[in-house]
């Protein structure tokens, strides 16, 4: 066990986590949502922080930045309007971007691709390809496998690319 001496200022620990936060959380509830429900995760994490060992502390963070999108959800009693990025987009490998007039069409059928697949394969896919954990953390996140978590980032990666060819979605 890591000693608490041994863990960064929390200051430090904000620094190096929240852009992958901010990701995973825009990744779940969109960009508009995404600020505020960080800082109730951050504000979560800092309560937490005296106890916590210092392993592991991506898949940490991440994992109260998930329970605090999922607390907003079901406040609000709807399912996640889920936006991917220019990450998730480079990561389904669509090679043909959409003509700049359609560039919003492609961009709002992605939420609803992404919603599609499921919450399992959903949330591995935004912890590896947004909050950029390796297979281990992210098998580790949603206890399973890592062999696991490979198969559902690559099933989901290729259910995306067929949901989201741009010929399909602005036809």
């Amino acid at each position: 066990m890591i000693s608490a001496t041994s863990k960064p200022p929390f200051q430090v620990f904000f620094d190096q986590h929240r852009v992958a936060v901010l990701g995973v959380l825009r990744g779940i509830l969109g960009s508009n949502d995404a600020e505020d429900c960080a800082q109730e995760a951050f504000v979560a994490a800092l309560r937490a922080y005296p106890d916590f060992d210092g392993a592991n502390p991506r898949p940490w963070v991440l994992k109260i930045a998930r329970n605090k999108a999922l607390d907003q959800i079901r406040a609000r009693d709807r399912r996640p309007g889920v936006v991917g990025g220019t990450e998730l987009v480079e990561a389904i490998g669509v090679t043909e971007p959409p003509r700049p007039d359609l560039e919003d069409r492609f961009d709002a059928a992605l939420p609803s691709a992404l919603a599609r697949l499921g919450e399992g394969v959903q949330s591995a896919i935004l912890l590896r390809v947004i909050g950029e954990l390796r297979y281990a953390e992210v098998a580790a996140e949603l206890e399973i496998s890592e062999a696991a978590a490979r198969r559902r980032v690559c099933d989901g990666l290729a259910a995306l690319r067929l949901q989201l060819d741009p010929e399909e979605v602005v036809a």
